[in-house]
């Protein structure tokens, strides 16, 4: 059961790398996100709580100890601290 929520949650992430690239943060939905990843639309809220920290997870897994000021400021979205 652990591997499939962790395979789940890596789906998540890599389709919503792919479609805030492609589209952005704003021109992409939770929907899109899920739909990319082939999972339900509640598991965003579930293990992320949500898009902009599925945003946040992005960081913290594919670029670990980013925390960048100016980054924060260019994207506009409260990082957690």
């Amino acid at each position: 059961m652990q591997d499939q929520q962790q395979d789940v949650k890596m789906r998540i992430l890599l389709a919503a790398k792919k479609l805030f690239a492609k589209q952005g943060f704003d021109g992409t939905s939770v929907r899109q996100i899920c739909e990319e990843a082939g999972a339900n639309v509640a598991l965003v809220s579930y293990h992320f709580g949500g898009k902009e920290n599925v945003f946040h997870a992005l960081f913290d897994t594919f670029f670990p100890g980013t925390n960048c000021p100016s980054m924060k400021r260019s994207f506009k979205i409260r990082w957690k601290e």
